[in-house]
């Protein structure tokens, strides 16, 4: 007789919901073992992306000496804006 679940007097185990970890992990998360160079594949670029953000993302938010609204004041960004805003005006006077 063999021994399920640790009892000899079960035939068949009511605890577990599935017979092995593929069979639990592809039911409950969708995790199947064939995908498994796809999963490392993106484990990678998350741990890379994770590493090199704060990298590139130091100098704009903590070492520049300019601000956003002054660069939104410049004359370039203000000429800029004037031109969309009247090549916007000229399509809805144009319907």
């Amino acid at each position: 007789m063999a021994v399920t679940c640790g009892t000899p007097t079960q035939a068949v185990c009511q605890f577990c919901s599935a017979r092995t970890a593929d069979q639990f992990l592809g039911l409950n998360f969708n995790i199947e073992y064939s995908r498994h160079w796809r999963n490392l594949g993106l484990m990678y670029v998350y741990i890379v992306c994770n590493i090199t953000a704060p990298f590139l993302l130091t100098y704009p938010f903590h070492m520049r000496t300019w601000s956003v609204r002054g660069f939104l004041r410049s004359p370039v960004v203000i000429n800029i804006s004037s031109k969309f805003g009247n090549i916007l005006m000229n399509c809805i006077a144009s319907r």
